[in-house]
């Protein structure tokens, strides 16, 4: 069996960055900020402690603080804000943290100068930059600009389909014999078409870029509008017209196309990671040497790959898109969070120390809301929790509540000692939904991870201690919706100690992915299969290779010899590939749900479920978000897009599981009658 897992390397970039540009200074200008108005020195007043890293002692043992990061950023922020600024100046308003975000992406900070890639200049001149300018293909495919290519690929035309049909055509002769000639239409709009009046109603429209007119041979983008057009105009009966309009607009869902389809991501060095598996399977090093026949083959995992670095991307902007979603994460994610003291037993997975059984008995010695504080005696907001532990220090392990990247570490204090940290010793994680938690109080020297890191669910970050402002041994949890303490919110609408390992995925769902997926539990263990060609699985498709750290979580280390092939034909205990099953169901839960929260569509869970089912099997839902805008809940998202994610129409197998999920999508009824 043949499953498509693209491996979500969720928000691995320079977290310094992004805290301490994005958070704390567009959380609290972005809205009234005006790009003219930009100025790098009042900005670096503003804000003393940005990126503070360049320390230097010269050779009389003096230390510089004079940071030599800020002096090379000083021209990519001035020349940022003059090119949105220009735009700016015509009515287009660009996110400037969008393009921020993406630029930053992958890029250590001591990385990022004129050298590393993140952006190009044609020229030292700011001054000379003219947003009317045209550059050729050439220009473009060299990326000479970064700034000037991203922030481009958001000015978008819109593109207009019409059905075409002829006027009706009316003579009238008057008195003198003169012959008076006029068109009119019984729908759609009368229009002078190369001297032939004609009948236009409106089927579609889209925006498009300006790298459309030579997207094949550069970004690697197939141009089918008019294509589309005319089939789309045929089957309502009309020949197809396409149009395309000078009227410039920002448009993000084309910027995000450009992205996904085109090839940027594919030329950055640091981001190669992230097309490992394509790599490995042409056994090259990095994308740029691929040929042409090659990008076609894999393309649909190449395409998989982009959308998993836009997926972060995405992640860290969403705190400050002001437009929010249609779809409201805070339900869906009460079932995904996990009760963040750990367990007395814990497991090692490539060097990662995990605590995901059953938790050390704890205690709520202090709940969230205003209350009474345990030093003072005055009345103030309590923004988390507190549990309490088996009892003293250093002993207790503390775990991630959900996987995450972790964005701040602080360990300067000790338990029991005053210390100028509040929160003492603790760990900030961001989540792939843009919510925080944080971690306080820990024990010194017990903090596990760093800054950057990307953590798993159940994995040990640190133990609890009494550090900062404590007054005993315990932990202070918090759920942020945000970045910032405003955000706060009540942690037990998220955890549960009477559930506290608990799971998302409803059982509707599981039961559609084993009737489809397959898997024998023979005598309690499941069988390792490797087919040709394809990565061992186990169980209802459970990969091996990309799911070690969720065996690791459940007591069940694995050893790899020729990316795990040394398990093939061997049998697992059922119930950790079943558990392993619901952690990767749930990330693929969590992923579609976030997907469809920056689409802006409103769904049902057994939709949610549907799309989840062919993510599952297919990789990705690439593709979706247009085809429901062109469909909506019709057979026709089936028989125009849905069954064609299937990897061979003609297998029966794959074709009828395509069927099987547009239905449910269509119907709600979990239809899982076949193996």
């Amino acid at each position: 069996m043949k499953l498509a897992v693209t491996i979500k390397k969720i928000l691995k970039i320079a977290m310094i960055v992004i805290a301490s540009f994005l958070m704390s200074f567009l959380s609290c200008e972005a809205a009234t900020f005006k790009y003219s108005e930009f100025n790098w020195k009042k900005f670096l007043s503003d804000h003393p402690n940005y990126w503070i890293t360049g320390c230097t002692t010269n050779e009389d043992g003096i230390e510089n603080c004079d940071d030599e990061i800020l002096k090379k950023q000083e021209k990519f922020y001035t020349r940022l804000y003059k090119i949105l600024a220009k735009y700016e100046k015509k009515g287009l308003y660009i996110k400037d943290y969008i393009i921020i975000a993406t630029a930053f992406y992958g890029f250590d900070p001591s990385e990022f100068n004129d050298n590393s890639g993140a952006y190009k200049y044609e020229s030292d001149d700011i001054n000379s930059f003219d947003v009317s300018e045209e550059k050729t293909a050439d220009y473009y495919d060299s990326e000479t600009d970064t700034l000037k290519l991203l922030t481009k690929a958001m000015i978008n035309s819109e593109a207009v389909c019409y059905g075409k049909s002829s006027a009706i055509k009316h003579e009238s002769t008057d008195e003198d014999g003169n012959v008076t000639t006029s068109y009119t239409c019984n729908s759609g709009a009368l229009r002078n078409i190369d001297g032939t009046y004609s009948c236009l109603v409106k089927l579609d429209s889209r925006s498009i870029g300006f790298w459309d007119n030579f997207s094949t041979s550069i970004f690697g983008i197939s141009r089918k509008d008019k294509a589309s057009c005319d089939q789309m105009a045929s089957n309502a009966s009309f020949p197809g017209y396409y149009t395309e309009t000078s009227k410039n607009q920002v448009s993000e869902d084309r910027y995000w196309e450009f992205l996904e389809t085109g090839k940027y991501f594919d030329r950055k060095d640091n981001l190669q990671s992230y097309f490992r598996i394509v790599l490995n399977k042409v056994n090259k090093s990095k994308m740029g040497d691929l040929t042409p026949e090659e990008y076609e083959e894999y393309n649909d995992e190449i395409i998989a790959s982009r959308r998993d670095i836009i997926d972060s991307i995405k992640s860290i902007i969403k705190p400050y898109d002001e437009a929010g979603s249609v779809v409201t994460l805070t339900n869906s994610n009460n079932t995904i969070y996990w009760w963040p003291v750990g367990s007395k037993e814990t497991t090692t997975s490539n060097g990662v120390l995990f605590a995901s059984g059953d938790p050390i008995s704890t205690d709520i010695s202090s709940m969230y809301g205003y209350r009474n504080d345990p030093k003072t005696g005055e009345r103030r907001k309590h923004n988390g929790i507190d549990l309490t532990g088996s009892g003293g220090v250093g002993i207790d392990p503390v775990i991630a509540a959900r996987a995450g990247t972790v964005v701040e570490v602080s360990n300067t204090c000790i338990s029991y000692q005053d210390c100028s940290v509040s929160y003492g010793n603790y760990v900030k994680i961001l989540h792939a939904d843009g919510f925080t938690t944080i971690y306080a109080h820990l024990h010194e020297n017990t903090i596990t991870v760093k800054e950057g890191e990307t953590v798993a669910q159940g994995q040990v970050i640190g133990m609890i201690g009494s550090s900062g402002y404590s007054t005993g041994a315990h932990l202070h949890f918090e759920v942020r919706t945000g970045s910032s303490s405003d955000t706060a919110v009540d942690p037990l609408n998220y955890i549960n100690i009477s559930n506290p390992r608990i799971t998302s995925s409803s059982s509707s769902l599981v039961d559609f992915l084993i009737a489809l997926e397959g898997g024998s539990n023979n005598n309690g263990s499941y069988k390792v299969i490797c087919n040709a060609h394809d990565i061992p699985t186990v169980g209802h498709g459970i990969t091996l290779l990309y799911n070690a750290n969720y065996f690791a979580k459940h007591g069940y280390t694995l050893t790899t010899s020729n990316n795990y092939y040394n398990y093939c034909n061997t049998t697992m205990p059922a119930d950790v590939v079943d558990a392993v099953f619901e952690d990767v169901l749930n990330s693929f839960v969590d992923n579609v749900k976030m997907a469809i929260a920056d689409y802006g569509f409103n769904l049902t869970d057994y939709q949610i479920d549907a799309l989840t089912s062919l993510k599952y099997n297919c990789g990705n839902i690439n593709g979706f978000y247009d085809a429901y805008k062109s469909y909506g809940n019709s057979n026709s998202l089936c028989t125009n897009w849905w069954h064609n994610k299937a990897v061979d129409p003609v297998f029966p197998g794959l074709y009828t599981r395509r069927k099987k999920e547009c239905s449910l999508f269509l119907t709600g009824v979990y239809d899982g009658t076949y193996t």
